[in-house]
């Protein structure tokens, strides 16, 4: 098992680290998107196994939405030079 572990990590390590220093923040945004809705999967797999029952695509399409959603410009999110 520990193996397995040091293997991923020696793969995905150098993977993260250059996505991170040479990718676009886009890009970046994605890929932290992408990550979020697996772990949150995960997270309901697991639940399932111990007789959780979770609404997978619901929870799922709204945490996609609010973060796309999260980098728009808001009213009350306006620079002090935008407001002056």
């Amino acid at each position: 098992m520990t193996w397995k572990r040091v293997a991923t990590a020696a793969v995905l390590v150098p993977l993260v680290v250059s996505l991170v220093l040479w990718g676009s923040t886009a890009v970046v945004a994605m890929a932290i998107a992408l990550f979020t809705l697996l772990a949150l999967f995960e997270y309901f797999a697991l639940g399932e196994a111990i007789g959780h029952r979770a609404y997978r695509f619901w929870t799922g399409s709204v945490r996609y939405y609010s973060f796309m959603r999260s980098g728009e410009r808001h009213p009350s999110r306006r620079s002090a030079s935008a407001r002056d």
